[in-house]
Formats: structure tokens, C-alpha cells, sequence
């Protein structure tokens, strides 16, 4: 029998409901103030795009994020008067960014080149002054998606230890609860049985 896969989507309403706990402020703000509710909007994005990732005490990596963005978008808010100055650290940054993506291990590169360098060209069209209020506004969101992190349940709880082999079969963690077959390791100096099957010996000539 096939071993069961996971459907390549599912619904979870734990899931479900920290998104709506993540976008419930960012509505009720937009409502007041549609340009301070997208900036809160941002500030939540790192933490819906990462999960929650390991334990409480990784997930400040959303902050930090948060903190990445807000900065993002003060430096597009700064070169902003001096066009060459903006097109020259538009190009520098995204040349830079695209390089650290190409290394798996840095897990944060992507979402940097999918939420810093947009906001760098967003600040673009900010003051300074507006720069840096969004850039509050943007960490505010992330620590509140941080909070509301800590306080949320984790996920279910770990598959359990996989059945003991029996005595004399051979066995590994994968192949016990995949079902595949493995086979029994060699013993030094003893010869592969033969896969052909049993006949009679062959008559030798006289």
C-alpha cells in the first residue's frame, strides 16, 4: 500500500486566524488613515510570509525584518532629492541583494529582495520627514505581529518515535515508516547469495 501523501493544499483555521489577527489593526487603521494603514500593512508582511518559525524566542526575527524594511525605506526617502544619487543606490542595492540571494543558507535574502528593494523605490516618492514616519509605522506592524506571535499556540504536536524493528529483520527510521523494503548489511568476507533460482547441477563431460 502507498504510503499517504500530504494534499498540496490544505485549509487550517489556525492558520486562518493568525492571519486575521495579523490584519485586523492594519484595517481598522487604513479605515482612519489609508497611507498609515498600508504602512502597518508592511510592517505585518515579514511575519505572514515567514510562519512561525521554530521556537518563541526565533520568531523576533520578525522584528528584525520589520526593522530591515523601515530602513528601506528612510534610505529611498533620503536620496530621493538627487536623482543620479537614487538611481546609483537603486542599482548598487539590487546588484548586492540579488547576490546574497544566490546563497541558500542566507534564509532572509529572498524575502529582502522581495520587500527592502521595492521600499527603497517607494521612498522614493517620500520626504525625509514622511520617510521616517513610515518607517515607524512599519516596525510598529512587525512588532505587533511579534507579540501576537508569542501569544498565538504552536502547531501540532511531533509525529511520535517510529516502531521498533523486530528482532533479526532489517530496518532503518525511513524504511519503517515508508514501508520500503531495505536490505540486510553484508558481513565482512561472506559471499552475495545468488538471485538465480535453484535447478539441477550442471552434467560434466567425460
Amino acid at each position: 500500500m502507498p504510503a499517504a501523501t500530504r494534499p498540496a493544499i490544505a485549509w487550517s483555521w489556525r492558520n486562518a486566524g493568525l492571519g486575521l489577527a495579523y490584519a485586523v489593526p492594519a484595517v481598522v487603521v487604513t479605515a482612519a488613515d489609508p497611507s498609515a494603514g498600508l504602512a502597518w500593512a508592511v510592517g505585518v508582511l515579514p511575519a505572514a510570509a515567514l510562519g512561525l518559525p521554530g521556537p518563541r524566542r526565533a520568531r523576533v526575527v520578525v522584528v528584525v525584518v520589520g526593522a530591515l524594511a523601515g530602513v528601506s525605506m528612510v534610505l529611498g526617502s533620503l536620496v530621493s532629492g538627487t536623482p543620479a544619487l537614487a538611481v546609483a543606490t537603486v542599482l548598487a542595492l539590487a546588484v548586492v541583494v540579488a547576490l546574497t540571494t544566490a546563497n541558500p543558507r542566507r534564509r532572509l535574502a529572498p524575502l529582502s529582495l522581495a520587500l527592502g528593494l521595492p521600499l527603497v523605490g517607494a521612498g522614493l516618492s517620500e520626504d525625509p520627514a514622511s520617510g521616517v514616519g513610515a518607517a515607524l509605522l512599519i516596525l510598529a506592524g512587525s512588532v505587533y505581529a511579534w507579540l501576537v506571535s508569542l501569544l498565538w499556540p504552536g502547531g501540532a504536536a511531533r509525529a511520535g518515535r517510529p516502531a521498533p524493528c523486530r528482532r533479526g529483520r532489517p530496518c532503518c527510521a525511513t524504511g519503517c515508516r515508508s514501508g520500503s523494503r531495505v536490505r540486510a548489511p553484508r558481513r565482512s568476507g561472506s559471499r552475495p547469495a545468488s538471485t538465480t533460482p535453484a535447478g539441477p547441477a550442471p552434467r560434466r563431460s567425460s
